[in-house]
């Protein structure tokens, strides 16, 4: 076992111990078998990779010189040798490159060639096999910050003209779920710039009102164990019917209700542990003009900070206990205030 590979073995250990444990125990390569001249042949297809390694090789390199030279990523359905990969990794313009590979053998050859340890271990490299890639691998991925930053120059490219010829049906599905994700990592962000606008002076308004009614983070470590089963009750056909259920557990275990059914169980006579509301809509606050008297004492209203004004005038007229928690949002992250974090994710 060379040295170059247990240096790349080491470094993905670091980042991908399934794959890494995995090429740790190859012992070779049957299927594709490297040349002389770093040509790779696929005895399967009795096909070699390349045409002209060195040609092939420089035609790409330039192409990704001439027309993506300042591209912050790039993505790539295949390894091959790896010489390519090793050359575009040069470039300290590519923040990150991500290939995807259907082939054990092919690590494993290019592993052995090329020394990608530190862009490994820095994740400038970073490389999935396609049978073990999951849904939340690529969901995570787009949420670095460097990539998510990039996705409006995202390309998807074949290693070379062997991987466009034998690999097409899996680039194309990869392809489609990773568009799949980047939209809707997109929309998680925010779809209309008004309504953003809305909610940070909203948040900046209610800021005090934050600071001074608990840190979220510390009533989190507090509350934790008090309860082993929670009940979550939403508005919606099915509420009226459960009720009676839900008033013969009262008591037995935490009770979450969203704004909206707030009013509802008080109706009922069903008390709540936590009453929990995340719009920032004027009309949000009205959920909260009401005067309830001894039946709020003991519930605890946690209220997204962007809330409406109104909705804290309401809750202190009436001497409701509540506590303000940010969103993970962009301009609520750039706060520098994570102890009042976080709450509720997407729309």
């Amino acid at each position: 076992m060379s040295d170059i590979f247990l240096k790349n073995l080491q470094a993905l250990f670091s980042v991908d111990e399934i794959l890494a444990f995995k090429l740790r125990q190859m012992s070779g390569s049957e299927r594709f078998v490297l040349q002389e001249d770093l040509n790779i042949l696929d005895k399967q297809n009795n096909e070699l990779m390349y045409q002209n390694v060195e040609a092939s090789l420089e035609e790409d390199y330039l192409f990704f010189r001439k027309d993506y030279e300042r591209y912050p990523v790039l993505f790539f359905y295949g390894l091959a040798n790896g010489k390519l990969v090793k050359l575009l990794l040069e470039n300290p313009l590519h923040k990150h490159i991500v290939v995807f590979e259907s082939e054990l053998e092919i690590f494993y050859l290019a592993f052995h060639l090329f020394d990608f340890s530190a862009d490994i271990k820095k994740e400038r490299l970073i490389v999935f096999y396609t049978q073990n890639l999951t849904p939340a691998q690529l969901s995570t991925l787009f949420h670095y910050e460097g990539i998510a930053r990039a996705v409006k120059t995202y390309n998807f490219f074949p290693q070379n003209e062997f991987y466009a010829k034998h690999y097409k049906a899996q680039m194309d599905e990869l392809n489609a779920q990773m568009i799949h994700t980047i939209r809707y990592s997109v929309l998680g962000k925010g779809n209309d710039p008004v309504d953003s606008v809305v909610g940070i002076s909203q948040a900046l308004e209610n800021l005090p009102d934050m600071l001074e009614n608990g840190v979220f983070q510390e009533f989190l470590r507090q509350r934790r164990a008090k309860f082993k089963n929670a009940i979550i009750v939403a508005t919606g056909p099915s509420l009226a019917k459960q009720l009676p259920l839900l008033k013969e557990y009262e008591g037995r275990a935490s009770i979450f209700c969203a704004d909206s059914s707030y009013e509802i169980l008080h109706k009922y006579g069903i008390k709540p542990d936590y009453v929990l509301s995340l719009e920032r809509h004027e009309l949000t606050s009205e959920f909260f003009n009401n005067d309830f008297g001894e039946y709020d004492k003991g519930i605890l209203f946690i209220i997204s900070s962007l809330t409406h004004t109104n909705t804290l005038k309401y809750l202190k007229k009436n001497h409701r206990d509540f506590m303000l928690v940010l969103r993970p949002l962009q301009f609520s992250q750039q706060l520098h205030l994570p102890e009042f974090g976080y709450i509720g994710t997407g729309h």
